[in-house]
């Protein structure tokens, strides 16, 4: 199908594809689906497409999938690391949150090794807004894991506190 023509497929029309089908689909054609359509998307059809075609969705596409259609596309995607950060967080609920957001962790350690990323730079890689009132200065030394020095401690407490006096993070002698 030319890609434009997506926009024509409503969510009966999808809903009656043929689950194997789906696999035909590229990335291209993808996004001119229309965000209402999607709803006529169960796991079969998920389960069944290009796991880089599921990367191209929209943030309003995936909020029209039904929670089966989603789970399904958690069923064949390994690491979510091309799609969205906004697609990312419609995938979990806000209990399913762990250590402040979908952000991936390699991206936040290579911010690490320079200066610790602001405020804006933590929420572009898919994590929420820094701890606030959080005393990193009161930290016990022996809390710390054996093997992480001094240096490398303070950079990364320094990227979840907004207070920049806070940022230096504990003093803590390795």
């Amino acid at each position: 199908f030319d890609p434009t023509a997506m926009a024509g497929f409503d969510a009966e029309k999808f809903k009656n594809f043929d689950p194997t089908a789906m696999a035909g689909f590229d990335p291209k054609q993808v996004e001119h689906f229309e965000p209402e359509a999607m709803a006529g998307f169960g796991r079969d059809h998920m389960t069944k497409m290009d796991v880089g075609s599921l990367a191209a969705f929209d943030v309003d596409q995936v909020q029209n999938l039904e929670e089966v259609a989603k789970k399904g596309i958690g069923d064949v995607v390994p690491e979510f690391g091309d799609f969205d950060i906004e697609v990312r967080k419609e995938f979990l609920d806000k209990e399913g949150l762990r250590l402040g957001g979908v952000g991936s962790f390699e991206d936040l350690a290579a911010q690490l090794l320079g200066d610790p990323p602001s405020s804006e730079e933590l929420s572009e890689l898919g994590w929420d807004k820094p701890l606030d009132g959080v005393d990193f200065e009161s930290l016990d030394p022996s809390q710390v894991p054996e093997g992480i020095d001094a240096a490398a401690l303070q950079k990364a407490m320094g990227a979840f506190v907004t207070d920049t006096a806070a940022a230096t993070g504990p003093q803590v002698t390795s």
